[in-house]
């Protein structure tokens, strides 16, 4: 399923659950360890530090960086957040944020 129809089928269910007190979230990782191939890792780390270095926070996620948003979402803490999808990314995929700069005069 494509990103926009995973999105809006999230959405939905979330809508139609939240009545009986239901959350419905999403957790999208980014890169993470368990993504880079065996092919990446056989360049000496060379592939891996590639994929670094397009992370703004510099590293692939490990398991402990995933897993975190997950038990938040799944906690009371999130009691009243619904329908959303939590990027966990490092910083590497700018979703749903719209930047401009400013304009000079």
């Amino acid at each position: 399923m494509r990103d926009q129809g995973r999105r809006h089928l999230d959405y939905q269910v979330a809508r139609r659950r939240a009545g009986a007190q239901i959350t419905i979230n999403c957790v999208a990782p980014g890169g993470s360890i368990r993504n880079v191939t065996k092919a990446l890792e056989r360049e000496a780390g060379k592939g891996k530090r590639a994929i670094e270095a397009t992370i703004p926070l510099g590293r692939i996620a490990s398991a402990e960086d995933i897993a975190g948003p997950i038990l938040f979402l799944s906690s009371p803490l999130a009691r009243h957040i619904t329908g959303e999808i939590l990027n966990v990314n490092g910083g590497s995929v700018p979703v749903g944020l719209s930047c401009t700069s400013p304009q000079k005069s």
